[in-house]
């Protein structure tokens, strides 16, 4: 549920950092947390929307979106040697990409 006054800036850096936030279970090595995802992915295509017809986007929401696609890979780097199931290296790398994807297009 979306809070009613927070902005999708706010709205990310909660769902990256906060409680429980996607980049530090991913920088603690706790899991690739799939809801926490999928609620990233969410806000960033909110952030589309919101920024499309502007010629810039703001500081804030550079400094959050740069630190996703490194702490993503770093996760994977770290547990690809751990993990042999091809499936799941394949479902994380797909996730790398949607994400990647969706960051260019907020980008762009």
């Amino acid at each position: 549920m979306i809070a009613l006054n927070k902005t999708n800036i706010e709205r990310l850096e909660e769902a990256l950092y906060g409680d429980e936030g996607f980049l530090i279970k991913l920088r603690m090595m706790n899991g690739f947390d799939e809801n926490k995802f999928e609620e990233v992915c969410s806000i960033l295509k909110d952030c589309e929307i919101e920024w499309k017809n502007i010629d810039s986007i703001p500081k804030r929401a550079v400094n959050l979106i740069v630190e996703i696609c490194p702490a993503i890979m770093t996760y994977l780097d770290n547990s690809l040697y751990c993990k042999k199931d091809e499936k799941w290296n394949e479902k994380m790398w797909d996730a790398y990409l949607k994400i990647y994807d969706l960051i260019l297009n907020c980008c762009g």
